[in-house]
């Protein structure tokens, strides 16, 4: 009986450990659990202070970014409508500035070899010439010779468009 009895106290002992190691096990797990509990307290509060200051801000700002996003809508619309105008005038624009370029060179070569050709027929008129009227048609031959340049830099643009493009 002393035996069973030492035997139940041993038994009673390691139970009791158990016990202490399982409270404070529970003690740790329920220290846990509160600590978690106010975090996600503090963070509730924080998400619905940063809520109230976004809607203050909001009320304060909200007009402006309203107005900024429809001024972008807006803006977003009109580049796609001048984006799609251009794509489809660009050709005629293209080809109109070529015809008044041609035109215009044609309008000088003639203006340029009538008055040359009247001159070289006339010489003593072309020696009587004064600077001022050499000036003036030499004038005239290089304002010919940068149209005739720029009709030619047209061209190659639109040659390069058109590879572009095709």
């Amino acid at each position: 009986m002393f035996f069973k009895r030492k035997k139940l106290i041993e038994i009673d002992a390691k139970v009791d450990d158990l016990l202490r190691i399982t409270a404070g096990q529970s003690k740790m797990e329920q220290d846990h659990w509160n600590s978690l509990e106010q975090n996600q307290q503090t963070i509730k509060l924080l998400l619905e202070q940063t809520q109230e200051t976004l809607k203050e801000s909001l009320k304060q700002n909200g007009q402006g970014v309203t107005e900024a996003i429809r001024q972008c809508r807006e803006f977003m619309q009109e580049m796609e409508n001048s984006l799609q105008t251009h794509v489809d005038t660009n050709d005629a624009k293209r080809a109109h500035q070529i015809d008044a370029l041609s035109q215009q060179i044609k309008k000088m070569e003639n203006d340029t070899i009538s008055g040359i050709g009247a001159a070289a027929s006339r010489t003593e008129e072309l020696q009587k010439l004064d600077k001022k009227e050499i000036i003036a048609h030499v004038v005239q031959l290089e304002r010919c010779v940068s149209l005739i340049s720029d009709l030619v830099r047209m061209q190659l643009l639109n040659n390069v468009m058109d590879d572009y493009d095709g």
